[in-house]
């Protein structure tokens, strides 16, 4: 049997997954690991340091909760670059991104984006109901600030703030550890503190073409 013809198939089908993959910025996932912040806090309380029974449950169902949100996460940047495509062309760096260089079609990112997103919200209602429900507005709310909130000035830097606050509360419900009110402060102000530092590091790696790549860089100033 001739396999000649299978051989640049597979080829072809293997750099699309790759690309996607790509797309879907898993350098970006170590965002994620706040997942595991509620963890490490009840040590001692939900599970003891020495007792590999009562803690391998908690790290099993907080693992399993950290590649949920690796997948709604990477669902929100192929959406985010099907939309943003345009503008990431003027990007000395984003125009290099699969999208917007066109080495993925924004009809194959949109479809791989719904998939992960019903996938890691289904499995997320399977892990923990509340959890899922978490997972759910987090998801919500990324789509929403790349839909709308992105070009809202302070509300998008809010926005952001609020998907990391998310992914932390999102730990203490997968293993239904109480949440502390320390937690929503010190990971909301964190986040925020990041989001400005972003935002003022694109605005001067922009410089004059700075509303062109965003709008709300044409508000914001390097003394944010």
């Amino acid at each position: 049997m001739d396999h000649s013809g299978k051989t640049p198939s597979i080829r072809r089908t293997l750099k699309v997954c790759w690309v996607v993959i790509n797309t879907t910025r898993p350098k970006q996932w170590t965002k994620n690991l706040l997942v595991f912040m509620a963890l490490f806090f009840t040590v001692n309380e939900a599970w003891e340091a020495g007792n590999f029974n009562d803690m391998f449950p908690l790290l099993l169902k907080t693992t399993l909760g950290f590649l949920v949100f690796c997948i709604l996460s990477g669902a929100v940047y192929l959406t985010n670059d099907v939309i943003d495509a345009q503008r990431d062309r003027l990007h000395p760096k984003k125009r290099l991104r699969p999208i917007a260089s066109n080495q993925l079609s924004s009809n194959m990112a949109l479809v791989v984006s719904t998939t992960l997103s019903i996938f890691g919200t289904v499995f997320a209602f399977i892990l923990e109901p509340l959890f899922g429900w978490i997972a759910t507005g987090y998801l919500a709310t990324m789509i929403i600030y790349t839909l709308l909130l992105k070009q809202i000035i302070v509300l998008d830097v809010l926005a952001i703030s609020a998907g990391f606050v998310l992914r932390a509360v999102a730990g203490a419900t997968v293993i239904q550890a109480p949440i502390s009110v320390w937690l929503y402060i010190c990971t909301g102000l964190g986040a925020l503190f990041i989001a400005l530092v972003k935002r003022r590091s694109e605005l001067e790696s922009a410089r004059g073409r700075a509303s062109s790549q965003r709008a709300t860089l044409a508000i914001y100033t390097p003394n944010i």
